[in-house]
C-alpha cells in the first residue's frame, strides 16, 4: 500500500478534510461583512431627499442635501465599524431593533391593502359594542354651592320653590364654572364633569321638569332635561376611519403571526 493509501485510512485525515469542507461552505454561504467601499448612489440620495421632505414638508436645499449625505456617510462608517468590532453580538437593544424591523417587514403587506366596504361592515357588526353611539342628554342646571350657604339643602329647596313660582331660571342659582346649559352629553361625559352618582341620577330623570336637588362633588343642582337620544349603532360612514385603522391593525397582526410561523419551521426549537 502506498503512503497516500495509508493516509486515506487515517481518521485524522478524514477530520481535516471534513473541517476544510465546512470552512469552504461557510465562506460560500455566509453573508459578507460590509466592505470599505461606501457608495452614495442616486437611489440613496433620492431616499434622503424624500425623508427630508416627509419630515419638513419641503425638498432639501443644496446645502441641506450635502449635510444629509454627510450624515448618511458618517452613520454608515460608524455602523460598519460597529459590525467589525462585533458590537451587534449579545446586545439586547440591537436584538430588539432587529426584531422590530423583521416585524415591520412581515406586516408591510397589510399596509398596502385597503378594506372593502363589506369587510368594514362585517367588522362593525363584530365590534358593535366598541363603536356604538351612546345615549345623550341635553339639560340645564341651577347650582347651589356648599360653601355659600349655611344650609345647602334648605337653599336648594328654596330655589326649587322659586322655580315653581315661575321665576326666571336665568336669574337664579349660584355661578357654576362650566355654566348652566349642557348640550348633548353622554353619560361618561356627564360623569367626567359632575361625578358618576350625578350622571346616574340625571339619566333617570324625566324630560321637561325641574328635578329635586341632585348632589355632585360641587354641591346641589336642580336639573331639567330637555332632550334625550337613545344609544344607537352608527352608520358605516360615521366610523369609517377608526374601522379602517382597526382592520389594518388586525391585518398586521395576522401577517406578523403567519410570517413568524413560517420562519419558525426553519428552526429546531427545543423545549
Amino acid at each position: 500500500m502506498t503512503g497516500w493509501g495509508r493516509l486515506r485510512r487515517e481518521p485524522w485525515v478524514h477530520f481535516l478534510v471534513i473541517g476544510a469542507a465546512l470552512v469552504l461552505l461557510h465562506h460560500l454561504v455566509a453573508p459578507r461583512p460590509p466592505g470599505r467601499r461606501i457608495e452614495v448612489g442616486a437611489g440613496v440620495v433620492d431616499g434622503l431627499r424624500q425623508e427630508h421632505r416627509r419630515r419638513t414638508g419641503a425638498m432639501p436645499t443644496v446645502e441641506e442635501e450635502r449635510a444629509l449625505v454627510r450624515r448618511y456617510v458618517d452613520g454608515e462608517v460608524l455602523y460598519r465599524e460597529a459590525l467589525a468590532e462585533g458590537l451587534d453580538r449579545g446586545d439586547l437593544i440591537v436584538r430588539r431593533r432587529l426584531v422590530q424591523k423583521m416585524e415591520f417587514l412581515l406586516e408591510a403587506e397589510a399596509d398596502r391593502r385597503e378594506p372593502t366596504d363589506a369587510q368594514l361592515a362585517a367588522l362593525l357588526r363584530d365590534e358593535a359594542a366598541r363603536f356604538a353611539r351612546p345615549a345623550r342628554l341635553t339639560f340645564e342646571q341651577l347650582f347651589v354651592a356648599r360653601d355659600r350657604h349655611a344650609d345647602v339643602r334648605a337653599a336648594a329647596e328654596a330655589l326649587r320653590a322659586r322655580l315653581a313660582a315661575h321665576e326666571d331660571p336665568a336669574r337664579l342659582g349660584d355661578a357654576f364654572l362650566r355654566g348652566r346649559n349642557f348640550p348633548s352629553l353622554s353619560g361618561r361625559e356627564i360623569a367626567g364633569i359632575f361625578g358618576q352618582p350625578f350622571a346616574d341620577a340625571v339619566a333617570a330623570l324625566p324630560e321637561g321638569s325641574w328635578s329635586a336637588p341632585v348632589a355632585s362633588s360641587f354641591g346641589l343642582h336642580l336639573v331639567r332635561v330637555s332632550t334625550r337620544t337613545a344609544d344607537r349603532a352608527p352608520a358605516l360612514d360615521e366610523v369609517r376611519a377608526p374601522l379602517r385603522q382597526l382592520w389594518i391593525e388586525r391585518q398586521r397582526a395576522e401577517q406578523r403571526r403567519a410570517g413568524i410561523e413560517r420562519l419558525r419551521r426553519r428552526f429546531d426549537v427545543q423545549p
